[in-house]
């Protein structure tokens, strides 16, 4: 995957609220045996997956582009785009370094799983 910068979130924000199925393959880096996965997710879900990853100024910010809730249910792509958007409205001028600091999640008991 590409590097991105924060100046790069509008232009992965308008793909957020895609639900084009696709299968991408992902190393399991949590698993010992570093095992090749196909994962079944949408363009805007590895959007969002790429704007936290952005954020942390990491490549891959959890295991996949999921986002669950303390009860480890899925959480529907519409809300964490919704999440996402108010944040980068509200918080667009900050330095990366405030970003950083202010998750999409605040307020809620969501995390990318």
């Amino acid at each position: 995957m590409p590097v991105f910068e924060i100046s790069d979130i509008p232009q992965l924000l308008k793909h957020v609220r895609n639900e084009t199925h696709i299968y991408v393959d992902v190393n399991n880096t949590i698993s010992s045996a570093l095992q090749l996965q196909k994962l079944d997710t949408t363009i805007g879900m590895m959007a969002l997956w790429t704007i936290e990853g952005t954020r942390l100024d990491t490549d891959r910010p959890s295991a996949g582009p999921v986002v669950v809730n303390c009860s480890m249910q899925n959480i529907p792509q519409k809300e964490v785009a919704g999440l996402y958007e108010r944040w980068w409205k509200k918080n667009k001028g900050k330095s990366f370094a405030q970003l950083k600091e202010i998750s999409p999640f605040e307020e809620t008991d969501y995390s990318w799983h």
